[in-house]
């Protein structure tokens, strides 16, 4: 029973950290995407000081002629200034790309992070149901219901054997193939297997357990009582 409480325990953590983990992916990814928007604004102002820079060196070419010929210079190119805008632009991509950079790694980091998370939490349910008194009662319950099923097959057997009829008509063979018709039809001599058909096995209760589990740590496993709720819970 201790090794069931603590793989509920162990079950709670790796339901929140793994919850805590999709939550930083999703922020990672709008990081990433906004990431993205500053490194082409980035880019646009390299592009424009740049720009900006030529002009301002044709300019100082124009100017030296202009000078040579004597002409009236009514403005000097600002040619310091443009360096310095191109060089702002141009540190500014490189944050914005190491930012980035940093974005992804740690986005692949919490991935890979999140993949071993999950294969632990898909080991602690397995570990939680295979150690919980439930399971133990459902494998008791199968164990007399296997014993009840082949004490009533070896009845059959014995009574067909002396020339009782089985009490199963053909056409209910044809339509339902139970179990019992199966096991019935197998050929003298075989290893008694029997190849089930799933076609009208109902669904058990355990069906969606992993999922439940996956959904609230505290989720009963069939025949549990639900887990008691304190009174602020109740309010909620």
């Amino acid at each position: 029973m201790n090794e069931y409480r603590q793989n509920r325990a162990r079950l709670a953590e790796l339901n929140s950290d793994i919850e805590r983990i999709n939550i930083a992916l999703e922020r990672l990814m709008d990081a990433r995407i906004e990431s993205r928007a500053h490194q082409e604004e980035a880019q646009k102002k390299i592009a424009s000081a740049q720009e900006y820079l030529d002009e301002q060196r044709q300019m100082q070419v124009t100017h030296r002629v202009d000078a040579y010929l004597g002409w009236d210079v009514v403005s000097q190119p600002e040619i310091a200034r443009a360096e310095r805008d191109i060089e702002q632009a141009q540190q500014q991509a490189r944050e914005s790309e190491a930012y980035r950079n940093e974005l992804v790694r740690r986005h692949d980091e919490l991935r890979a992070n999140l993949s071993a998370l999950e294969w632990q939490r898909n080991n602690t349910i397995v570990a939680l149901i295979e150690v919980s008194p439930a399971h133990a009662k459902m494998l008791e319950e199968i164990k007399d219901v296997e014993a009840r099923f082949l004490r009533a097959i070896g009845t059959i057997r014995d009574l067909t054997s002396q020339g009782v009829k089985q009490g199963i008509p053909t056409h209910e063979k044809r339509q339902f193939r139970s179990l019992v018709v199966q096991i019935l039809e197998q050929d003298p001599g075989t290893d008694g297997s029997v190849s089930m058909k799933p076609g009208n096995i109902p669904q058990s209760e355990w069906r969606g357990i992993k999922d439940a589990l996956i959904a609230d740590h505290n989720a009963p496993l069939p025949g549990e009582a639900p887990p008691k709720r304190g009174f602020l819970q109740s309010m909620r």
